[in-house]
């Protein structure tokens, strides 16, 4: 039975015997609770009395438990009893606001049972980081981006937080920066955390708390606003730090297009999970750095380039850190851009050199009197073989072309048939069938190319 089967099913107890079957959450402060009561046992089927070494779906009348709901995952933890113990896999939450827990169980557990439960407490602070992350980066990016902004949903867990929203235009670098600033800026004025239950139209018109995804109350229901000063305010049920400072650090590591006019905005708390990425980052880019020199480097003899030599010194002079990290990456991507052009340049430069080489190449008859050519020369790619190819081809008719080159990025063969050998030749057999090499790859009766490996 899947989880929404089991929700079904509790309600339809519920509707059955309302009285008999309630469940309160209190793990808003308390990650430990001793002695909550076992109300009901499901084994994913039936109904059950007691379980023994397996899988089981519990509801407690009382939970530490967070159920995932409103972005925030589940918790996870752990309980315990006098006939065994358990590890919390699932929590799931009904209509009714009764959390199911998914437990793996070693021992007896039994309807009646008490057990002591054990949020995992690091897996829920982080989540709260994150949750409370949320609500500042909605805030910051409605002071940022306006009003026009449209929040869809968002989703936090002990690894980070995603958010998204709808725009009207793709968001600039510039913006994205002030929206990580504005959040940096609450976390550092250490706001407390306020809670309010109060009347939806009291929430709106009075703290201004913003409502998502649709929400409807009754005028007569009470809702739960979380607030952080005058910064952000919230209609939430999920669970927060007591003040903004528990975040500690914040970065946004990823914006990105889900087309149709949706971004998604991914980011980081806590001081250590922040510094590992940017120390991995900064790591990349120096990577990065570190290659592309060394093939401009390998170039440069035939190549020399003024601007890329004034770029590698002004990516040398910048002071390498978290601060500077979209400078020095903007650099990059020029420094990056800069070599491909001057490496394309290279590929012409070489390939008319090629072009010329070749013309004092002739062709000999092979053992069915056909004309053939056969070229080789180390550090050609497969589009300046073709290139040859069809030189070749141009300067002389009924014409038969291998060619072979090796490199870095392999050895590639390429070999190409006029057209008035068609139906007496066949230019992807004749690659499979090469002696001294095994070949693989592709083509048809007149063009075929792949790539070798010297046969020892």
């Amino acid at each position: 039975m899947t989880m929404e089967k089991l929700r079904n099913f509790i309600k339809e107890q519920n509707d059955f015997k309302s009285s008999d079957l309630k469940s309160e959450f209190v793990g808003e402060e308390n990650l430990e609770v001793k002695g909550v009561n076992v109300i009901l046992l499901h084994d994913g089927i039936n109904e059950i009395k007691q379980a023994h070494n397996q899988v089981v779906y519990a509801v407690f009348d009382q939970t530490p438990f967070y159920a995932e709901k409103g972005g925030q995952i589940n918790d996870r933890g752990t309980i315990q009893w006098t006939g065994g113990n358990g590890i919390i896999i699932d929590v799931q939450p009904t209509s009714d606001g009764i959390n199911i827990h998914e437990i793996e169980i070693q021992g007896e557990l039994k309807v009646g049972d008490k057990v002591d439960a054990n949020v995992d407490k690091i897996k829920r602070l982080l989540t709260m980081k994150n949750h409370t992350a949320t609500h500042l980066t909605t805030a910051a990016a409605y002071e940022v981006l306006g009003p026009s902004l449209d929040h869809t949903t968002s989703f936090n867990d002990e690894h980070g937080m995603r958010k998204d929203f709808a725009y009207h235009r793709a968001v600039t670098q510039q913006e994205l920066t002030k929206i990580q600033n504005l959040t940096l800026k609450s976390i550092r004025d250490a706001i407390p955390r306020e809670i309010h239950f109060t009347t939806p139209d009291e929430a709106i018109n009075k703290y201004h708390a913003l409502s998502f995804d649709g929400d409807k109350f009754d005028e007569d229901t009470l809702v739960r606003i979380i607030r952080f000063g005058n910064f952000s305010c919230e209609l939430c049920a999920g669970t927060h730090v007591l003040n903004t400072k528990d975040l500690e650090d914040y970065v946004i590591t990823n914006l990105e297009s889900k087309g149709n006019g949706r971004f998604r905005i991914k980011a980081l708390t806590s001081y250590e999970t922040v510094r590992n990425h940017y120390d991995n980052l900064l790591d990349e880019q120096n990577k990065k750095l570190g290659s592309l020199i060394a093939k401009y480097n390998g170039m440069k003899n035939e190549n020399c380039n003024k601007n890329i030599d004034h770029v590698i010194n002004e990516i040398q002079l910048i002071e390498h850190n978290r601060e500077n990290i979209h400078l020095f990456q903007t650099q990059l991507d020029e420094l990056a851009e800069l070599i491909r052009v001057l490496e394309k340049e290279a590929a012409k430069k070489n390939e008319a050199n090629i072009l010329q080489e070749i013309k004092d190449v002739k062709p000999q008859l092979n053992a069915d009197g056909i004309n053939e050519i056969k070229f080789e020369k180390d550090n050609l790619n497969i589009t300046v073989l073709r290139s040859i190819g069809e030189e070749f081809k141009k300067n002389y008719a009924d014409l038969i072309v291998i060619l072979k080159s090796q490199s870095e990025e392999g050895n590639f063969i390429y070999v190409t048939i006029s057209e008035s050998l068609k139906g007496k030749a066949s230019a992807v057999e004749i690659l499979r069938n090469q002696k001294d090499i095994v070949a693989k790859g592709g083509g048809n009766e007149l063009a075929a190319q792949g790539k070798y490996e010297v046969i020892k």
